[in-house]
């Protein structure tokens, strides 16, 4: 994920900053459940890892897929995005209310104060 954000840094230049949280327990106390992690990694009982970080893409690597630069896959992704209509964007706006998330970073701070 970190790798992620710094190449979305890179491929969408705008006045930001990031704040890493690594602390679950903070985020659930702060209401921050269905974001953060996008996809969190998961163990079944048996000890077998599974989730979006456990993804193994061998088979597909041997079939010939190839990856390209992070930067690349974000902005096209950004430039397909916004030719959707503005209705289509409005139903996928982002899960954690501003002020939610403004609450969460402000109290982090003060935390690590």
């Amino acid at each position: 994920m970190e790798q992620f954000q710094k190449a979305l840094v890179t491929a969408v230049p705008a006045r930001q900053t990031l704040t890493w949280i690594p602390d679950m327990a903070f985020l659930r106390e702060q209401k921050i459940r269905f974001a953060v992690p996008w996809i969190p990694s998961k163990t079944a009982p048996d000890g077998t890892k599974f989730g979006q970080t456990y993804i193994n893409s061998d088979k597909a690597v041997a079939a010939g897929l190839r990856y390209r630069p992070m930067t690349e896959t974000i902005r096209d992704a950004l430039a397909w995005w916004q030719t959707l209509p503005a209705e289509r964007r409005e139903k996928n706006k982002f899960p954690i209310p501003p002020e939610v998330e403004a609450a969460a970073l402000k109290a982090w701070h003060a935390k690590e104060g």
